[in-house]
């Protein structure tokens, strides 16, 4: 599996990293984590100050057109389009959202968007979290802004308590 080597993310998962404690989990994840201004900025006004292993990108003229169409297109958030017009640009194809709607948007785009879960999951597979931190991280998804279902929660801790760690 390995570090992922570049990832556009629009705000969700950032925020709920935040709310699980986990941030420091994104770098070990991914080399080169890409975010627009956009996401920063509503960052910011939850968290404060930006996390440094974010590399912080600026869209300018037909690409702000483009992320107005995306919103008008896909009823998406200013975030989530931008963060999309921004994989588009650097041709990324790991998407990272915790939205519906920005998940059948990016696919619709030819992007491949993951979550907070996926992204814990993977954690765990790549030895970042201890069975028992993954399955404690899990749970503490009901706790933070992520609409996620109990069902959810109980197959993703099946699939840790099953898993054979290799190595």
């Amino acid at each position: 599996m390995g570090r992922i080597k570049v990832a556009v993310t629009n705000t969700g998962p950032l925020i709920h990293f935040c709310e699980l404690k986990e941030q420091r989990l994104l770098p070990l994840l991914v080399q080169e984590l890409l975010t627009p201004e956009e996401v920063v900025q509503e960052l910011a006004r939850t968290y404060g100050q930006v996390r440094s292993f974010l590399r912080v990108k600026t869209l300018m003229g037909k690409e702000r057109d483009y992320v107005k169409f995306l919103m008008q297109q896909f009823e998406l958030q200013l975030g989530e389009a931008a963060a999309m017009a921004l994989a588009m640009r650097e041709k990324v194809k790991l998407f990272f959202t915790d939205d519906l709607t920005a998940r059948i948007a990016a696919k619709r785009l030819g992007l491949e968007p993951h979550g907070t879960l996926g992204l814990l999951l993977r954690a765990f597979r790549e030895k970042r979290l201890s069975k028992e931190e993954a399955i404690r991280s899990l749970y503490a998804l009901r706790q933070t802004s992520l609409f996620i279902t109990s069902d959810l929660i109980r197959w993703a801790v099946l699939e840790v308590k099953k898993y054979k760690i290799k190595g």
